[in-house]
């Protein structure tokens, strides 16, 4: 690195990446797993905004109306 680079840090760390498959692995496996998780996720987060957009939209259509029971409930909870 050259001086001015190196200026602008204020720490500097030096990692060795010593050769171990079984450590290596073991980090790739990690790091896809936690890919394939946030995948699952925002598909399903995805499902579910999908259904809220719908429940939305037929909303607007009905124009329901809350009961006074159901205001409280609401509250409450």
């Amino acid at each position: 690195m050259t001086d001015p680079i190196m200026s602008r840090f204020d720490l500097f760390f030096v990692v060795l990446d010593k050769r171990d498959a079984e450590q290596d692995e073991m980090i790739a496996r990690h790091i896809l797993q936690s890919h394939a998780e946030r995948k699952e996720m925002a598909e399903h987060i995805g499902e579910r905004m999908g259904m809220l957009s719908r429940v939305l939209r037929m909303s607007r259509l009905i124009r329901p109306v809350l009961s006074l029971e159901a205001m409280e409930r609401l509250r409450v909870a």
